[in-house]
């Protein structure tokens, strides 16, 4: 039995039921919702909206989220920030920035990422070197199809992810 667009309750349940059961050729064999609950819902629209960060993440300290972050706040050397999603950084970045947090290598870095400790994307990790990236705002830290942390131009998103880029309306 199907019941579109709403929840029972157990006592919803047991009347239903109750009702069906006394004529002699109905039967109830499973009543099938056709809605999510309310923890489902939130936990999509925590996992789907981009989140602001403004706060300094110090030294030993780590910082989760759930979903893309635009962060705007410092993170100093040896302070992490960790996200399931994807990360905008236009703030100072000296520690470890990770996207895609614990595994997911389809997440891009973005942002000034010149002074950062390291940047990992998924299990991928890359300690920034003197050169590498360029100090630019506008790069771009992903895994490539070899799952090599690879960096490169904002300006090149529509070839590196090109899932992304479709969903952002490019």
């Amino acid at each position: 039995m199907l019941s579109p667009q709403r929840l029972l309750t157990a006592e919803q349940h047991q009347k239903l039921t109750s009702i069906i059961n006394e004529y002699d050729h109905f039967e109830i064999h499973k009543v099938i919702t056709d809605v999510m609950t309310i923890e489902d819902a939130e936990a999509i629209k925590e996992r789907e909206n981009v989140h602001l960060v403004t706060q300094t993440i110090r030294n030993g300290q780590t910082l989760e989220m759930t979903g893309d972050v635009l962060f705007l706040g410092i993170i100093n050397e040896g302070g992490r920030l960790l996200t399931t999603g994807n990360l905008f950084t236009m703030g100072t970045a000296l520690g470890i920035l990770q996207a895609g947090y614990p595994s997911a290598e389809d997440k891009v870095v973005v942002g000034d990422l010149h002074q950062a400790q390291q940047v990992r994307i998924g299990e991928q990790i890359s300690i920034v070197e003197v050169d590498q990236p360029d100090a630019d705002a506008q790069t771009i830290a992903y895994v490539n199809d070899l799952h090599v942390l690879e960096y490169g131009q904002l300006a090149d998103l529509k070839t590196i992810n090109p899932k992304m880029y479709h969903q952002m309306g490019g």
